[in-house]
């Protein structure tokens, strides 16, 4: 392509270069300016070692400024170097334009296929849910290239593909708390999957904002070092039966996330595969141990399936199959409410803090998170309910600030009384483990009809018992640090 454009610039070019031949005088340099130098008032030299130069542009005939890059300083003088290297910046930059303009040419073009792409697409694209099966469908264009490769424009298909989500399990958990003789306190959790569940549970994790004090060594890549440092701050407090795989992750910014997988075998192969809770199974004894005291936090788990693409790689284009696409996205898998790791004890201990930090956590019980656009019915607590709490709260940190004993234990009775109120089986005992038969199935219920329409019908309660039962567990607490003087 340039050979061609050259050869035909290459007669107007010679010629334009004669206006730039001119006798070479002795060069002068000033003294504050920034150009250095000036050479028969057309070369100009800077005190980068750049010269700029005149010569008519054999496109337009016009006169146009062209820069010679390092010009060695000892050639000032020389006429002839001069000349070749201006004919060299002149189609450098006839070059440059070219190639310029046809990039210019191609994304011009590019967006007015690309327009037309999502024009059809938003059209088009489309998601459905089969109400028997579950199932998502997708109906839409797809691209053999990135959209954003021009290419990509050439080979463009109408597809039609299905997706199982991984909810079709019937997690059931039992979370359990004990405080440590070294003053932490161990969580501990049994997960069952109910014999008429369509898929294995594959994942269990949870997220918890604590900070384990954690200081990752900076990453560079895949820095090894890093992934050791976690495993040493972290692996000693996290454990799990034989066979099942227990992960944590620390961030001192954002808190840790803890899960629990597995890895079968194939018995014909050999070969690593997929494993987990299968229908009617159940596993015990999975443990975090942690210095923080608990709240609650949803454990989110999800089902095993074979799909070999994201849904949301194939709807790339905004529209309302897209916009679909993302709610039915915040349905993937199940989440059960378990006592979890959540607020820290200060240090130096002050019992009227723990409080107001018990309180806050409370909090959140009621108010909707961030990402949670479903969470609608799914509270842990009625605001009159945490009306009449939070009226509690505020007489017990002041009695906690004055060390007042018995004040102290009358609020915490009082409380502990809104706690049995809902749940007249519940108990002091039970803080730490409860029945079985109170074992946490997921409080959220969702609806998604033909359309991919979703809606939440889980109802409401004054009180969850798994928040009553951590709320209890973190007044003993306080009850216990108050008697002792602290």
């Amino acid at each position: 392509m340039k050979s061609v454009m050259f050869s035909k610039t290459a007669a107007a070019l010679a010629v334009a270069l004669t206006v730039t031949t001119l006798t070479l005088p002795n060069v002068v340099y000033a003294k504050k300016l920034d150009k250095v130098s000036i050479l028969y008032n057309k070369f100009t030299v800077y005190s980068n070692g750049f010269i700029t130069a005149p010569a008519i542009d054999p496109k337009t005939g016009e006169e146009r400024s062209y820069t010679i890059f390092h010009f060695p300083k000892e050639q000032y003088n020389n006429k002839a170097a001069l000349e070749v290297a201006l004919k060299e910046a002149v189609l450098e930059k006839i070059a440059a334009e070219a190639t310029q303009a046809d990039i210019d040419r191609q994304e011009a073009e590019l967006e007015v296929r690309k327009e037309a792409y999502m024009t059809r697409a938003k059209s088009v694209n489309k998601v459905t849910v089969d109400p028997k099966t579950g199932a998502w469908n997708f109906e839409y264009l797809h691209s053999a290239y990135d959209i954003e490769d021009i290419n990509g424009y050439d080979k463009v298909s109408f597809r039609k593909r299905t997706f199982y989500p991984p909810n079709f399990i019937e997690p059931v958990v039992k979370s359990m708390v004990k405080p440590t003789s070294n003053g932490e306190f161990e969580y501990t959790y049994s997960v069952a999957n109910g014999k008429n569940a369509k898929q294995f549970i594959e994942k269990i994790f949870v997220s918890s904002n604590i900070n384990l004090t954690v200081t990752p060594i900076p990453v560079t890549g895949q820095d090894a070092r890093w992934f050791d440092q976690q495993h040493k701050a972290c692996k000693p407090r996290i454990s799990s039966p034989k066979n099942v795989i227990s992960l944590i992750f620390c961030n001192s910014d954002k808190g840790i996330d803890y899960q629990w997988y597995t890895v079968g075998t194939d018995a014909k192969t050999g070969e690593s595969k997929q494993s987990g809770i299968y229908p009617g199974q159940r596993w015990d004894n999975l443990r975090l141990t942690v210095p923080h005291l608990p709240s609650v936090l949803p454990m989110h788990l999800e089902g095993f399936n074979d799909n070999d693409f994201a849904p949301q790689a194939i709807l790339d284009v905004e529209s309302p199959a897209k916009d679909k696409l993302e709610q039915l996205l915040n349905t993937i898998g199940k989440e059960v409410p378990v006592i979890a790791p959540q607020i820290a004890i200060p240090k130096p201990y002050s019992g009227a803090e723990l409080a107001k930090r018990i309180k806050a956590d409370m909090q959140t019980w009621i108010v909707k998170k961030p990402g949670y656009e479903l969470q609608t019915g799914n509270e842990l607590i009625t605001p009159n309910t945490l009306v009449a709490l939070n009226r509690q709260f505020d007489l017990l940190i002041p009695a906690l600030e004055r060390k007042d004993k018995a004040a102290v234990r009358g609020i915490a009775q009082t409380i502990l009384t809104q706690l049995f109120t809902p749940h007249t089986d519940l108990d002091h005992h039970k803080f730490i483990e409860d029945d079985e038969k109170h074992n946490t199935t997921p409080k959220r219920r969702l609806a998604i009809a033909a359309d991919a329409s979703v809606t939440n019908t889980a109802t409401m309660e004054p009180l969850h018992r798994v928040a009553a039962r951590a709320l209890g567990f973190n007044l003993m607490y306080l009850i216990t640090q108050s008697e002792k003087g602290r």
